[in-house]
């Protein structure tokens, strides 16, 4: 698995890198970055492996079968036998677990002056997803500029677009570089 520059090794879980596994050959960041304008959040992703390269990844690694086994009971993912590969089909929760644990790795700064902006306006019924949200992110690293914006100069435009799209937020969140003059 590649990792990309400017990401710290993840301490994660065998579960979280087994996903990885599964949503890095699919390029899942690009492809919802292409979803047009409110697609919905349930975006499933189907990732298509041959047997005998399941059976090399997960055959005789019993941590990696145990953690494939959890994925499933937490129907984050379903796999299937299709002739000779194994169709995986990964829910879009577990697309959102992936993203955010992506943002959190990413340790890379935007060039001099350039920041990345969030700017959220949920409507009044939805105050705890708003504050959910706003929680969210601040766990991301991000600063409070107003009551509905937020800064920071990491480089995780591009995944926090993804991530408003996977959760079928583009209504209420905006994703902005900017540079401040």
């Amino acid at each position: 698995m590649s990792k990309k520059e400017g990401t710290k090794k993840s301490k994660g879980s065998i579960q979280g890198s087994v996903l990885d596994d599964f949503l890095d050959d699919l390029n899942f960041i690009t492809e919802l970055l292409t979803l047009p304008a409110y697609a919905g959040p349930r975006h499933n992703f189907e990732a298509h492996i041959a047997m005998k390269e399941w059976e090399q990844m997960y055959g005789a690694e019993r941590k990696k079968r145990r953690a494939l086994n959890e994925l499933r009971k937490k129907k984050w993912i379903t796999d299937r036998r299709q002739g000779q590969e194994i169709v995986v089909r990964i829910h879009a929760d577990a697309v959102v677990a992936a993203i955010k644990e992506r943002i959190g790795r990413i340790e890379k700064k935007l060039p001099g002056g350039e920041m990345c902006l969030v700017s959220f306006d949920f409507p009044n019924g939805a105050s705890k997803a708003r504050d959910r949200w706003r929680f969210m992110i601040k766990q991301f690293g991000f600063k409070g500029v107003q009551l509905s914006l937020y800064s920071t100069e990491r480089l995780i435009s591009e995944e926090v677009l993804a991530l408003v799209k996977a959760l079928g937020a583009e209504k209420w969140v905006k994703v902005y570089l900017a540079r401040e003059l």
